[in-house]
């Protein structure tokens, strides 16, 4: 039993992410940063630079979890990206009470984050992001449900593994900042891995 919770609470933290991307070698320290001035006027915007993608996470069973994240992003150098997203998840959980009664927890997550990355090593890249939730919280006092806001801070390393021109396979682990607040969604489980592909 102590596995298969395990294994449920690592299907709610883990995400499938697929981002694509300009063509070039993002992965190469040695070369030269994209330009962001010209001519001393001061940043100019290249649509070579964009990049779009996101993550999907699914999960079935007792617990179900189903997470669409689309984003968008911009390559201010080739080690350095900024980018925006949304988030919506549906979050389903049957617990057992015991004596043959359950009680189903249901809800719909909502908002948007911001985040940035910087690929400090070849493979080897650290990720920066705020995430803000809307979700439907239970308030011990008053016993009822009621949508609220939250703000994530989460921070930590990922790891790339090129395939192909443009593609790459990664691997992401970071910590939910404020995760001991009752009123965080990542309340006591400040661990989110995200396992995705670049195209």
């Amino acid at each position: 039993m102590k596995i298969r919770t395990i294994l449920l609470i690592l299907f709610f933290a883990a995400g499938f992410e697929t981002y694509s991307f300009s063509p070039g070698n993002h992965y190469n320290l040695n070369i030269t940063p994209k330009k962001v001035t010209d001519n001393g006027q001061g940043f100019q915007f290249d649509k070579e630079n964009l990049t779009y993608g996101g993550y999907l996470g699914l999960n079935f069973g007792t617990l179900t979890y189903v997470n669409i994240s689309p984003l968008i992003g911009y390559w201010l150098t080739d080690q350095l990206l900024v980018g925006t997203g949304l988030s919506y998840i549906y979050y389903r959980q049957n617990y057992s009470m015991g004596g043959g009664s359950h009680q189903i927890y249901q809800t719909n997550l909502y908002g948007g984050r911001i985040l940035s990355e910087f690929q400090f090593l070849p493979s080897v890249f650290a990720h920066g992001e705020i995430e803000y939730l809307n979700f439907n919280h239970y308030d011990f006092l008053s016993g009822d449900y009621n949508r609220i806001w939250f703000s994530t801070p989460m921070l930590g390393l990922g790891y790339s593994q090129p395939m192909g021109n443009k593609g790459s396979y990664r691997i992401m682990a970071l910590f939910a900042f404020k995760s001991e607040n009752s009123n965080s969604p990542y309340y006591q489980s400040p661990l989110v891995y995200r396992i995705g592909f670049l195209f």
